[in-house]
């Protein structure tokens, strides 16, 4: 609120005012929301395939957690079958299918070699939570911070995820 005050009148500028702009990006904001929706597609067709060539005509339940798949089935029930089940999938579960399936989803889903498989997952955490930023008008904008983590997910998964 306090940006688009300074926006109209280019003499308010109060201390927390200037912190905060220096802070934000919205530009990279715009940048940030393409590449979330490229990151999530990507992650949709790659473990999807990853399950189907592991598990053949059982990838949906054999791959994909209860929780997950419940959750989905329950979403699809609530949108009328418009859309096949695993189309309900969302970022999160991306983290509890590879925590599931780490075997087969370590190489791809480690972006930071430190830790255990919970802190090399944390990244899908905060693409979750900068999603959140770039995909709700009300939440914008997002920091440059956040702006540089999506590009560095978006390289390793474009890099990773083929």
């Amino acid at each position: 609120m306090l940006s688009k005050i300074h926006q109209e009148y280019k003499e308010f500028h109060p201390k927390k005012l200037e912190k905060y702009l220096e802070k934000i990006d919205e530009e990279g904001t715009h940048e940030a929301k393409i590449k979330v929706d490229e990151i999530s597609r990507r992650m949709y067709e790659f473990v999807l395939g990853k399950l189907i060539e592991k598990y053949d005509d059982n990838w949906w339940y054999e791959g994909i957690p209860n929780n997950v798949r419940e959750r989905c089935a329950l979403d699809y029930e609530r949108g009328k079958g418009k859309k096949e089940k695993e189309q309900y999938l969302k970022i999160l579960d991306y983290q509890a299918i590879a925590s599931k399936e780490w075997i087969l989803f370590q190489e791809y889903f480690t972006i930071s070699k430190k830790g255990n498989k919970e802190k090399k997952l944390n990244w899908l955490v905060k693409l979750n939570d900068i999603r959140n930023i770039t995909h709700h008008a009300e939440k914008w904008p997002a920091e440059k911070e956040q702006v540089q983590t999506i590009r560095k997910i978006h390289k390793h998964v474009m890099e990773k995820f083929v």
